[in-house]
């Protein structure tokens, strides 16, 4: 059985390696350059606020705004850097997907999750700072309760 310690070096060491393959690198790229042409082009601020709303496909617009400019914290000493562009795994864009399902159409969801997945941030930052910014008159409630008290 390995240690929590142990398990959060594994995971580190998980991240670290996808930090130097070529999709990363790629999507870091492709960050660069919306963020370069979003400061010195007008148009291209529109295009990208355009592509960050996609009323056509509000989960993609979502997500593609969270890829483009979200950041997380990581607050273990050993996690260096501990500010981190938040890039998505598929898992995540399918939570994205489901959630944003579910507030437009009006249902309510649940999300079990565990440690280091990302989904405190994307339900309580991300997908509630997508809705203020690019839906008017949306009203979200969000909760969150330990297992061992529901």
């Amino acid at each position: 059985m390995i240690s929590e310690a142990q398990e959060t070096e594994r995971r580190i060491q998980l991240f670290k390696d996808y930090q130097k393959t070529p999709e990363y690198q790629e999507k870091l790229l492709q960050r660069l350059q919306i963020n370069d042409a979003c400061l010195n082009k007008p148009e291209a601020r529109g295009i990208t606020w355009n592509l960050c709303a996609r009323p056509d496909n509000p989960a993609e617009g979502c997500i593609f705004f969270i890829e483009m400019f979200g950041w997380t914290f990581d607050p273990r000493p050993q996690a260096n850097p501990n500010h981190l562009p938040f890039m998505l795994y598929e898992y995540q864009k399918d939570v994205i997907r489901w959630m944003i399902d579910a507030i437009d159409n009006g249902h309510d969801g649940l999300v079990e999750k565990s440690r280091d997945m990302g989904a405190t941030e994307l339900i309580f930052v991300w997908i509630p700072l997508w809705y203020w910014l690019f839906k008017d008159g949306v009203n979200l409630l969000v909760g969150s309760y330990k297992e061992a008290l529901v």
